[in-house]
Parts: structure tokens; C-alpha cells; sequence
């Protein structure tokens, strides 16, 4: 599975140079799960969602 690891001054850094239409930061917390769980998962995860233009 293929991980990408960015924080929003990176995805600026990414698109310099394009206008941002959308950037939106999606933070997924659990609140309840298996008991076994976070011997595989243990971190809340976060997508992004961005939209950009080139100018």
C-alpha cells in the first residue's frame, strides 16, 4: 500500500507556481475499534483534497 506523507506547507511547496481552488484537510480520529486494532492502525489519518490550476 502506498503512503504519502505530507502536512500543508509541503503541498504548498508541491504546487508552487498554481492557484489553489480547493485545498481542504480531512482528519479521521477513531473513536472506538477493535481491541487488536492499533497492532496494525495506530495513527489517525488525514487526506487531502486539493484542486489547482497552472497559471
Amino acid at each position: 500500500m502506498p503512503h504519502h506523507y505530507f502536512d500543508e506547507a509541503g503541498i504548498r511547496e508541491l504546487f508552487t507556481g498554481w492557484r489553489f481552488l480547493i485545498l481542504s484537510e480531512q482528519v479521521n480520529n477513531y473513536i472506538e475499534t477493535e481491541a487488536e486494532f492499533y497492532k496494525t492502525n495506530p495513527f489517525p489519518y488525514t487526506k487531502w483534497n486539493i484542486l489547482v490550476q497552472k497559471v
